[in-house]
């Protein structure tokens, strides 16, 4: 009997730690292994208190699903039989450890409540990429986990019957009634608990919560309406005298963490005051500030998307509704009014394809305004490839982007391009080359050491960083013609180095030789150079549509008596109102 209860806890606090593991996996940096500290504190107050709430992720919780499996299976083991049940427990409990994976991965890439119904695309873009149209790999993954199902339940069938085999006695059933007094505590107190700083986890109030909330983006979507948005900013009416070239450069995982994390700050003070020098040499002058991202570790185009739209798209799901809905055509976003003007709008896609992933071009080229794409294919590229994709270096991709359209257009045009070398797994060139077109003659071996997903070095991403903003000063200061604009925005915080104190902020420059046209910016907090005052109070990604219309009209408009209104929270939708 005492052989069989040792068996019995010793499984099941092995059961239960488990399930708290993926959480302390992620944060073992910031956080420790016993919580000691945090029983012992000044007050007792603070003691009794970390026995229900610890930020300090470490694996010693209650998982209250487990505690609830075990007692109902003990109340019931002379009707139902271990293998029964285990059928039940094992895959309930298999599916509790899966979700709370996804849930832990997904909070800490993107620093937000995980909505499975948001990241369904994301799934599936994932499944794609690491299955595609292999069969055997698919067979493979699905033998492999139904395999797993089955051992948990043959896992399961074994602990219960260590529980079927023994008798609850006075110790254990005391121990049960403390616990049992705490968790009604901690539910008067703090209601059904199942974020990671409790101490009392219900891993189905989590499963609920998420249902909920996935239910409540569902019926969101379908509430969207394109033409009552379309009717909110409409900038139809301005005509332009001028008609200056627009180059929108996102800059791939630039946060505000460059700033605030000591590990990066001094490095990229020097990168900073290097581009500026040599920016204001050539007769550049930039403006910078900073600008709130609807998205932290990743999601691009949602980041991207709610500049262009004006409004914040918030999650995967509002941005796949928006692609599906053939109303966007008609919407005036940025590039589509800059279209109606008289430019053509150009959209430089540097990563390569793959197969296994379609994607719908004509479908993107309707939703974004582009009138023609340059994509991988088309760069003609031999050389090296680095980071994610792995691509081709940014300075050949932009050059030879920047080349192809002033040898093709005769109108005045915008082009979009967003960074890769800067994308996780932030594995950039070491340095620029003073001839762009020699890299696709460069076929050295080179060892990319960061891997996709996996915890980045923050000297990586510090470097990765580096080559961007020089890149993109070399190409300005190469390429730039006198009534260029240069607008560089980084999409969102680098990926798995940002914690939630980081926020959700980027960096926002404005680079052009049209000194009066940057300096009007002023007015919505931003300052002359490159660097950004501490302190200085955040735009908003949504808000800089409208920002910028009012001040382009204003320089470039044929009429300046009535300028359109700046919203700085963008269009307000459905949710706010």
């Amino acid at each position: 009997m005492l052989k069989n209860k040792i068996k019995f806890w010793t499984l099941f606090v092995i059961l239960n730690c488990l399930l708290f593991f993926p959480k302390y996996l992620l944060e073992y940096e910031s956080s420790t292994f016993f919580p000691i500290s945090n029983l012992f504190q000044d007050s007792i107050y603070g003691s009794f208190k970390s026995l229900f709430v610890r930020y300090n992720f470490d694996i010693f919780r209650i998982s209250i699903d487990l505690v609830l499996i075990v007692i109902v299976f003990y109340l019931l083991r002379k009707r139902v039989s271990p293998k029964k049940y285990a059928r039940f427990a094992g895959t309930y409990y298999l599916f509790m450890l899966l979700f709370i994976v996804y849930y832990t991965v997904m909070e800490k890439l993107f620093l937000a409540k995980p909505v499975l119904y948001d990241d369904l695309y994301l799934f599936k873009l994932g499944f794609i990429n690491t299955v595609g149209k292999n069969s055997f790999i698919f067979l493979l993954e699905i033998f492999a986990f139904l395999l797993i199902v089955w051992l948990f339940i043959k896992l399961f069938q074994y602990f219960l019957t260590m529980v079927s085999q023994i008798q609850f006695g006075k110790g254990t059933k005391f121990a049960l009634i403390i616990l049992g007094f705490f968790y009604l505590i901690n539910t008067v107190r703090s209601g059904m608990t199942f974020e990671p700083h409790h101490t009392f986890q219900l891993t189905f109030s989590m499963i609920a919560d998420n249902v909920k909330y996935s239910v409540q983006a569902y019926k969101n979507l379908h509430r969207f309406d394109i033409e009552k948005l379309n009717h909110k900013l409409n900038y139809d009416q301005y005509q332009l005298k001028k008609q200056p070239n627009v180059y929108f450069l996102f800059v791939e995982s630039y946060g505000r963490i460059v700033y605030q994390n000591e590990k990066l700050r001094l490095n990229y003070i020097v990168t900073l005051d290097s581009c500026q020098n040599k920016l204001n040499t050539n007769g550049y002058h930039s403006y910078s500030a900073f600008s709130t991202s609807p998205v932290s570790g990743g999601g691009s185009w949602i980041s991207y998307s709610s500049v262009m739209f004006g409004f914040n798209l918030k999650n995967q799901a509002t941005y796949l509704s928006m692609v599906k809905n053939n109303e966007t055509a008609s919407y005036n976003h940025m590039f589509r009014w800059f279209n109606k003007k008289g430019y053509l709008n150009y959209r430089l896609v540097a990563l390569p394809d793959d197969e296994n992933l379609k994607v719908s071009w004509d479908k993107y080229t309707s939703f974004y305004a582009v009138d023609e794409w340059i994509r991988y294919k088309d760069l003609n590229y031999q050389g090296n490839k680095f980071g994610f994709g792995p691509s081709p270096p940014d300075q050949y991709s932009l050059n030879f982007g920047n080349e192809y359209i002033r040898k093709n257009s005769k109108t005045p045009y915008t082009l979009f391009f967003i960074s890769q070398n800067s994308h996780t797994p932030f594995f950039s060139p070491d340095s620029l080359a003073s001839d762009w077109r020699s890299l696709n003659n460069t076929r050295q071996k080179i060892e990319q050491k960061s891997v996709f997903l996996r915890n980045p070095k923050f000297e990586d991403y510090s470097k990765a960083i580096d080559y961007s903003l020089k890149m993109f000063a070399q190409f300005i200061i190469s390429q730039g013609k006198e009534n260029d604009i240069f607008i560089l925005i980084g999409d969102h915080q680098p990926p798995f180095l940002t914690r939630n104190k980081d926020g959700f902020d980027t960096p926002v420059h404005i680079i052009v030789r049209d000194k009066k046209f940057g300096a009007g910016f002023s007015k919505y907090g931003f300052t002359p150079g490159m660097h950004i005052p501490e302190h200085s109070i955040p735009l908003r990604h949504e808000g800089i549509y409208s920002m910028f219309m009012r001040e382009f009209i204003r320089n470039y408009g044929a009429d300046t008596t009535h300028l359109p209104e700046y919203l700085p929270l963008g269009i307000q939708t459905y949710e706010d109102e």
